[in-house]
């Protein structure tokens, strides 16, 4: 973990100090949107997940969504036919006029 505090911030941005041995459960969805914050001395970290694909990441608080294809993220990025973020109000008509 970390040798000083470690912050993690939820969706309402309420933070939670975390030390050495602490652990966060965070389950898929918007809901469990999360920032962390590491402390002076930085931050080891051991983080999995389902990594599964197509995965789409969204980031309420900077208004983006990830989309990857092909291979997710964390997983062979040669092997992604898509990996780009973009605008959440990002639109366009399917057929064009």
């Amino acid at each position: 973990m970390s040798d000083g505090p470690v912050n993690v911030a939820d969706l309402d941005w309420t933070e939670h100090s975390l030390e050495a041995g602490d652990y966060v459960a965070l389950p898929p969805g918007e809901d469990s949107a999360h920032d962390i914050e590491a402390g002076e001395d930085g931050l080891r970290l051991l983080m999995s997940g389902t990594m599964e694909e197509p995965d789409i990441t969204v980031y309420p608080d900077r208004e983006m969504v990830g989309l990857y294809a092909g291979a997710a993220p964390g997983g062979d990025s040669d092997a992604r036919s898509l990996s780009t973020y973009l605008d959440l109000h990002a639109e366009l008509d399917y057929w064009e006029d």
